[in-house]
């Protein structure tokens, strides 16, 4: 039966069954800064912090669904590469309202706007950063069951 309490441990439920299927609700998915971005370009669009960033690679002519972190995100054309990791010269950007991000590319370089229901607003880089794979944090298997223990036991739980 579906589980709709989210503040319910699985412990509790050990009484009731000790098989358990997890699946995740799509609203989830939609849950931080969700911003579509279109392109006319090839790019790399980074989200996160410097030591732990993603880079989204986006085709040419391609529209596509990214989940953001915050309201902050870089695009990346020049990309090095140095024993093997990836190092992005990053143009960073802030989307401040609801819409979806635009690029296309002109005579004078990218441009990259917010388009909403009221029009297009062209976004000016905020400053540009260099992001290296190798800097990256790896998370270790402990990590992972670090998390994993939480969501078992009900650690990770905030009570409001």
């Amino acid at each position: 039966f579906p589980l709709e309490e989210g503040d319910t441990k699985i412990t509790d439920l050990l009484e009731v069954s000790q098989t358990f299927n997890l699946v995740l609700s799509d609203e989830g998915a939609d849950k931080g800064w969700g911003k579509k971005f279109f392109c006319e370009i090839d790019v790399f669009i980074l989200t996160g912090g410097m030591l732990d960033f993603k880079a989204i690679p986006l085709k040419a002519n391609t529209d596509k669904k990214v989940n953001l972190k915050s309201n902050k995100f870089g695009v990346a054309q020049n990309i090095k590469s140095e024993n093997g990791q990836r190092v992005f010269e990053v143009k960073m950007y802030f989307a401040g309202m609801e819409g979806a991000i635009s690029l296309t590319a002109g005579k004078g370089g990218n441009k990259v706007c917010m388009v909403t229901d009221k029009g297009e607003k062209v976004l000016e880089a905020t400053e540009t950063q260099t992001y290296d794979e190798k800097l990256i944090k790896k998370k270790s298997p402990l990590d992972y069951l670090k998390t994993l223990k939480q969501i078992i036991t009900g650690a990770g739980n905030v009570q409001q």
